[in-house]
Parts: structure tokens; sequence; C-alpha cells
């Protein structure tokens, strides 16, 4: 698996890179990583193997365990559209277009279930799992159906507003 040099990638593939860069470098800042590693007020619970996984991810940038820990994960805690997130993004990260595919879908199954009863994760991770759709589609040549993805991943992230709070100025 060559990662570089990433100049010789697709302008789209370069940009799928830094966004994902700025978004580790942000998880990277975030002062609670046990349970819930987005919030340090009010957390949501996550399944202990995912925390392990997200942690071997995200900490330690060891992706191959995080990947086994994250597989292992799934039979007990596979309702977490979190933990198919991170599977297809390491999906991606390992070019494995199927994996990437069928966690992307999972991710977005996940969080249609997970909507209803937690408005803000679940309209998260729906728009996620359009974004990892999106790239999908991109991987595969179909541009239209990746734009397609990318306009419901913004209507998705919206949707999750009107339950976060005010923000002060």
């Amino acid at each position: 698996m060559n990662l570089f040099p990433l100049w010789h990638r697709p302008l789209a593939s370069r940009l799928a890179v830094a966004c994902s860069g700025v978004l580790l470098a942000g998880l990277a800042a975030l002062p609670a990583w046990a349970g819930d590693p987005f919030r340090t007020t009010n957390p949501r619970p996550i399944g202990d193997r995912t925390e392990v996984g997200f942690k071997r991810l995200f900490q330690e940038g060891n992706y191959r365990q995080a990947k086994q820990d994250l597989l292992s994960a799934e039979t007990s805690e596979g309702s977490d559209p979190l933990l198919h997130a991170m599977i297809a993004s390491i999906g991606y990260v390992e070019g494995d277009k199927k994996t990437l595919s069928a966690y992307a879908s999972k991710t977005l199954a996940a969080a249609q279930t997970l909507q209803p009863q937690d408005p803000v994760r679940g309209n998260l991770y729906i728009g996620v799992g359009h974004f990892l759709e999106g790239v999908s589609y991109y991987q595969n040549q179909n541009l239209f159906k990746a734009i397609d993805k990318l306009q419901l991943v913004f209507q998705f992230f919206e949707a999750r507003s009107p339950w976060l709070p005010t923000i002060q100025k």
C-alpha cells in the first residue's frame, strides 16, 4: 500500500486526505478520551471494545490493530455507527473498496436506527454514512452519485443543529 506521493493523486483524493487530517487533528485535541470521545458533558455511551479501537486508531495510530479490535467489537457492539464508520475509514486508508462500501452502508443503517432516540448523533452519523458512501462512489468513478451524497451530508449535518446548544457570542 503506497499512501505517498500524495501529489500524484487526483484533487478529490488529496482533499479527502486533507479533510481527514483536519478531523484527526481536531479529535486529538479533545480533552476526554473515555467513553464518548466527543463530549465532556452528558456523554453518550459507547462500547468498551469500540472505545479500545477508537484509542488504538486515533491515539496510537495503529490501524491494523484498531481494525482487529473494531471487527471483534462488531459482534457485541454492532449497533454503534461510530464503530462502522471507523472500519469504513480504515478500509479507505487500506485501499479496500469492498470494506469501505460495506461499512459505509452499515454506518448509514446504524445511524438511521439511532436517529429517533438521539437526533444529534443520528443525524451526524447519517451524514457521515452518506459521506463514506460518496467516497465509495467516487472511487468507483461515479462522480454524479458522489456529488448527490455530498449534498445529503450537508443536509444531515444541518439537521442536527436544532438539538445543539446555542453558541454564545
